[in-house]
């Protein structure tokens, strides 16, 4: 499920807009939070995304608002749209 998500925002946030490095980071903050916000339980496919994600916030960290990154929480809003939640 996380590489079906990444290649959607791979395609929205277009090569040549931003470095691979700053897409990457953006999209990782973006999918954890998305997993986070809409998992389903433990057997829910995005409670794997979630648990295996390599992006840990910060406990202090509230939510995709707090992150301070307009890309990624750009790149949620997309992910809302596209899962219908």
């Amino acid at each position: 499920m996380k590489n079906e998500m990444l290649a959607y925002l791979r395609g929205i946030f277009t090569p040549g807009l931003m470095s691979d490095e700053d897409f990457a980071a953006s999209a990782e903050i973006a999918i954890y939070w998305f997993a986070n916000d809409y998992h389903g339980g433990q057997a829910h496919p995005l409670y794997a995304v979630l648990s295996t994600s390599p992006y840990h916030p910060s406990p202090l960290c509230g939510g995709i608002a707090e992150e301070g990154d307009e890309t990624a929480e750009e790149m949620y809003e997309d992910l809302t749209c596209v899962y219908n939640v």
